[in-house]
């Protein structure tokens, strides 16, 4: 996780929390608002990419590497504040960074 605060945004803020002892009628509305926008945000990426009648992401496509992109693309556009690493190795010692760069999967070797 690259970005504590949007990573619990998205996962953490789309659920309904209980008001503060001393939250203020405005603090409540802001926070409402903000819960709302958050889970209109997460249900519109989840029917693009997954869910929806023509999903972006498919179970069943053989095209690896553009899965690959369009997931790097799914974790730009919900904000999640991560960085995305593969490996061939099963012990992790040849770790590569993900990264999209003019609509291409850019890898990039990580150093020691």
């Amino acid at each position: 996780i690259k970005d504590v605060t949007a990573y619990k945004s998205f996962f953490v803020n789309r659920y309904a929390k209980p008001p503060a002892p001393n939250e203020s009628p405005a603090e409540r509305a802001g926070r409402k608002n903000r819960e709302i926008s958050n889970k209109t945000k997460y249900k519109k990426l989840i029917m693009d990419y997954y869910l929806g009648s023509s999903s972006i992401i498919e179970q069943t496509s053989t095209d690896t590497e553009g899965q690959l992109l369009q997931f790097m693309e799914f974790l730009e556009q919900a904000n999640l504040g991560v960085e995305f690493y593969e490996s061939s190795s099963t012990d992790f010692s040849d770790p590569v960074k993900i990264e999209v760069e003019n609509n291409q999967i850019k890898r990039t070797p990580c150093d020691d």
